[in-house]
């Protein structure tokens, strides 16, 4: 699996390990107990497109073969799983 995006004058890909689409719903309550644990904005936008997410709307998280767990909006989810 893997995750591409072009960058100004490249194209930046990761190799992602798994992703698992639709793993948690966005609502006040993910944003209070987020907030309390962690960074005022930490898991509130996709990390690979940046789409900030609404209440509602479905989040998804991949592990890439370097680094930390990142959140997914449901369209970079849907890129990654139709890389394999």
């Amino acid at each position: 699996m893997k995750l591409s995006k072009k960058i100004s004058a490249r194209t930046k890909t990761i190799k992602i390990n798994w992703c698992t689409k639709d793993w948690v719903v966005m609502s006040q309550k993910y944003r209070d107990i987020r907030n309390k644990y962690h960074n005022k904005k930490f898991g509130f936008y996709c990390d690979w497109c940046r789409h900030e997410f609404e209440n509602g709307e479905s989040m998804s998280i991949a592990q890439p073969v370097k680094g930390k767990n990142m959140i997914l909006c449901s369209r970079c989810a849907d890129d990654v799983l139709s890389s394999v």
